[in-house]
């Protein structure tokens, strides 16, 4: 039977597999983070949409795919996104692109005309789901992604998620975390995402995403490397406690570093925060702000130690990344415990300054566990996270492998 996961009812009977070779497949989005010069922009919702549209290109069952986003414009999806998805795609498959620059009535509007060219269209967050129930007689898929579904969902979110045929989830965590908020809703089939390739652009030959070099302590600089964006209304990712930590870190190793990558409305506050501190420890808490691609590649390549202490990540992609690096992680539990294993690849540990400072101090202090834990990191991520193990789960949780 195609989409088998958690299947529900829509108004069709399920299709069953020996009778369905060709499958015409409509992804919609809010973002898939592309513009015109053919360039893409970073960002977790971006890069989880690319890639799967990516994956889904590359089915042998499948025979056309629709990309509808919400917030990228129509030449923008059309130049970039519809390049993006044809690198390595299946043979004769057509991709047709469609962006609609925010206006959500636009959407609805041509989503409920080309929605019978499809057989299957999968919504890629709750925002967008709600289309679905503008749906006649197709199958649907319905994802759940990070703190979106920290909530009671509303009745048409609600209706939109139960008629699914199938439901899909970036993690553990986040299916668990909607389930908190509502107690009477099936569980979503877990489907972990992957690490974008850096060549995501050119030729497939030069398009795999491998694990850099192995991990040295002493090329190293004596730095713990967070990567997230500052908001006022995001508070959970683990900065107050990196900062609060930050004094304890430094009596126990006085040359260690904080380096904290990213922008947002909250930097300045945690600015101020960090000034507060003993001369000796706010030298040592480095802001570096937004950062280009090449220059984060280079910042997980310096230094010793990924710390992303949050409680709320839906995912986690950056420790994936760091992880292909060669970095030991430290994570709280959230869904990056689904990624790093605590004492194998990395500690989870409570979002509290003293188990933070701890974990920090360990690492630094001890470069054959760091080593280790860098060894394993990697090797994990080139069996899980890799887009090649992706694509693999995803087609298989689709039935489309």
């Amino acid at each position: 039977m195609l989409f088998l996961a958690n299947s529900g009812w829509n108004g069709i009977p399920p299709f069953e597999g020996e009778k369905r070779r060709h499958v015409r497949i409509l992804v919609v989005g809010p973002e898939f983070g592309v513009n015109e010069s053919g360039e893409y922009r970073p960002g977790g919702i971006a890069q989880f949409s690319r890639c799967l549209v990516r994956a889904i290109a590359q089915s042998p069952k499948v025979t056309r795919v629709g990309i509808m986003s919400l917030l990228d414009s129509d030449a923008a999806m059309k130049k970039t996104m519809t390049r993006y998805a044809q690198q390595d795609a299946s043979p004769n498959i057509e991709i047709l692109s469609h962006g609609f620059q925010g206006n959500k009535a636009a959407m609805a509007l041509s989503l409920v005309t080309q929605q019978f060219k499809y057989d299957h269209v999968m919504f890629l967050h709750v925002g967008v789901g709600l289309l679905a129930n503008f749906i006649i007689n197709r199958e649907t898929s319905f994802w759940l992604v990070g703190i979106e579904v920290r909530r009671r969902l509303t009745a048409m979110e609600r209706r939109a998620y139960l008629r699914a045929n199938t439901r899909l989830s970036i993690s553990t965590y986040s299916s668990q975390e909607m389930q908190r908020y509502n107690p009477d809703l099936p569980a979503a089939q877990t489907v972990h995402l992957c690490v974008e390739p850096d060549q995501a652009w050119v030729e497939p030959a030069q398009d795999e995403t491998e694990a850099m070099a192995a991990y040295h302590p002493q090329d190293r600089k004596p730095a713990v490397l967070v990567v997230a964006r500052m908001s006022a209304s995001e508070c959970y990712k683990g900065h107050d406690q990196l900062i609060e930590a930050w004094p304890t870190v430094v009596a126990e190793k006085s040359d260690a570093e904080l380096w904290i990558v990213g922008g947002g409305d909250d930097v300045e506050r945690l600015q101020k925060k960090a000034a507060a501190l003993a001369p000796e420890v706010t030298s040592k808490v480095i802001f570096r702000g937004k950062i280009s691609h090449e220059d984060l590649l280079t910042s997980y390549q310096e230094a010793s130690v990924f710390a992303m202490p949050s409680t709320g990540e839906g995912f986690g992609l950056v420790f994936c990344e760091a992880m292909r690096f060669g970095m030991p992680c430290i994570c709280s539990f959230d869904s990056a415990a689904e990624i790093v294993l605590n004492d194998e690849t990395g500690f989870v540990v409570s979002q509290t300054p003293d188990d933070i400072a701890k974990a920090c101090v360990r690492l630094l202090n001890d470069p054959d566990l760091a080593s280790s834990m860098a060894q394993k990191g990697q090797e994990r991520f080139e069996s899980v996270f890799t887009f090649a193990a992706y694509k693999k789960r995803l087609l298989r949780a689709m039935n489309i492998d």
